[in-house]
């Protein structure tokens, strides 16, 4: 069960994947190359040392062309999979195919996904006049992402607007200079309404632009379905 948790996980190359079926949607009846792909694992540790069996020794059976392989398979950052003593042995065959993230965690590409609203910042240019050059070098240096930055002729600039992240650490400042006029004023920080901020770390196995691409054209076909469904629906009771 441990071994077949860690090989179920190991990311494997899916550049190719609309070139295979899903098992439930194969003619086959036992599994063929139009959807599965097969590998062996045959290690045994002959030395005094452990041995680290990584994905380096997953061997693709299949020796036709384009076969997808671990993402991480060098020796540099191969994936370990089991650790094995003196005179220890594992020899395994794995089937890989094709799935979605909605059946298991494995089949999901997506490493790391983040969502945020684009900030809009501006700032009062009269009121930052009214600031002296301290002032100013306090404001730029109390946020903690570096949006802000100071230029002794221009003042205070917006350098970096989309590493904010609405900790309005800079609007708490202003009011450490009370003693100037409307400086209540000086930023305001408002989200976007149509721009946003999508960022996406793959796995590995696809690029992340085409897992965004993959994952609206999914988006739009299951939109279709149901707008299909509806107009269907509609000249029923007409």
């Amino acid at each position: 069960q441990f071994l077949s948790h860690r090989l179920g996980l190991i990311p494997l190359e899916s550049h190719r994947v609309n070139e295979f079926e899903y098992k439930q949607d194969c003619s086959c009846i036992d599994g063929c190359e139009r959807c599965e792909v097969r590998y062996t694992l045959n290690v045994k540790n002959e030395t005094e040392d452990v041995l680290d069996v990584t994905t380096k020794h997953l061997i693709p059976v299949d020796d036709r062309g384009g076969v997808p392989e671990p993402v991480h398979k060098h020796a540099d950052d191969a994936i370990l999979i089991v650790r094995l003593g003196k005179n220890q042995e594992i020899v395994l065959d794995a089937v890989a195919v094709k799935g979605i993230g909605k059946e298991h965690a494995k089949w999901i590409p997506v490493a790391v996904a983040t969502f945020q609203i684009d900030p809009i910042i501006e700032l009062n240019e009269d009121i930052m006049e009214r600031l002296d050059e301290k002032q100013k070098q306090e404001f730029v240096n109390c946020c903690p992402r570096k949006v802000f930055a100071y230029h002794e002729e221009r003042g205070i600039t917006v350098a970096q607007p989309r590493n904010c992240v609405y900790c309005r650490e800079c609007t708490l400042k202003t009011e450490d200079f009370n003693k100037v006029e409307d400086v209540e004023d000086l930023i305001a920080i408002e989200p976007s309404k149509d721009t946003f901020i999508f960022s996406i770390e793959s796995t590995g196995c696809i690029e992340p632009k085409n897992i965004v691409l993959t994952a609206l054209a999914v988006l739009k076909k299951k939109l279709d379905a149901i707008r299909s469904g509806v107009a269907t629906i509609e000249q029923q009771y007409r």
